[in-house]
């Protein structure tokens, strides 16, 4: 294994995202004001944080489609390796997303092919890529991040979840996670989907989760993030509290630039603080313009 070699295995959308002045309650419409096209998706944005750190490849499935030719080129383009693509006759992943004058936004993601990538050409990859750590999410189907969890233990490798969107996680893939990388909010119904108790801050609420799992970092905004394991227990990396122009990929470039750094053999602490710099500097400029 080489410890400075990442594999992403994930999602890839083209995200169709449009400024408005707020976001809109159920039921309202609201007027947008600019229209863009970027590259997106949790796994394609991960890989892309990741590349100027260890080298990074990705394991996604794309459309054969201009807007999947145009993500294959955004992965390239930022130094991934994506000799591992998989190909698919469903259309390209999209994701509609609405950026607020704050920053805050919501978004709807359709998986399309990635909801086709198959287990068994990931399985494939993992071999010949033969990377020091893995990172994945949950834009992808269930069963594949299960035999990907289950190669990573009988390989030796590390393994990192960001549980995102939200589901229930069985317990055995919980606690191979190290980390699991998630925000507060995840955190909670994470720890309600296994039965426990969420009660209490943020930190209450990682030290619970951390011992489910081989390691945690959880995100709470500009205070930073959470991290720790049961043995040691769980500490605050402090954020920063920066000008906020657009939040969109905030949470997957710290998972990827963290993840990177962990295959390079820097400690976790030390790892989410790097990240959290790279997110702050990351949400003070436009999607347009990253």
């Amino acid at each position: 294994m080489s410890a400075a070699r990442l594999a992403v295995v994930g999602s890839a959308n083209l995200d169709v995202v449009m400024t408005v002045d707020r976001l809109p309650g159920p039921g309202e419409t609201v007027l947008g004001e600019q229209l863009s096209e970027v590259s997106g998706g949790k796994g394609l944005n991960q890989a892309v944080a990741a590349a100027p750190y260890a080298a990074a490849s990705f394991v996604g499935c794309l459309g054969r489609d201009p807007a999947g030719d145009l993500l294959e080129r955004t992965l390239e383009r930022a130094g991934v390796d994506t000799r591992h693509l998989q190909h698919s006759s469903l259309p390209t992943g999209r994701a509609f997303i609405s950026v607020a004058a704050d920053g805050e936004n919501c978004i709807v993601v359709g998986p399309l092919a990635n909801g086709a990538l198959d287990g068994a050409h990931v399985l494939r990859a993992l071999d010949a890529i033969r990377p020091g750590a893995v990172l994945t999410q949950l834009e992808i189907p269930f069963e594949v991040v299960e035999q990907v969890a289950s190669w990573s233990l009988a390989n030796g490798v590390r393994f990192v979840l960001n549980p995102s969107p939200v589901r229930s996680i069985p317990r055995a893939v919980l606690a191979r996670c190290d980390p699991l990388i998630l925000n507060a909010a995840e955190a909670r119904a994470i720890l309600r989907s296994t039965g426990t108790p969420d009660s209490g801050g943020t930190e209450r609420v990682a030290q619970t989760l951390a011992a489910q799992t081989s390691s945690i970092a959880v995100t709470d905004g500009d205070r930073g993030a959470w991290v720790g394991n049961a043995q040691e227990g769980v500490a605050l990396v402090p954020g920063h509290a920066v000008p906020v122009l657009d939040t969109t990929g905030a949470g997957d470039h710290f998972a990827g630039v963290l993840t990177a750094h962990l295959a390079l053999g820097v400690a976790l602490e030390r790892a989410a603080g790097l990240a959290n710099d790279s997110a702050a500097d990351l949400v003070q400029i436009s999607r347009a313009d990253r």
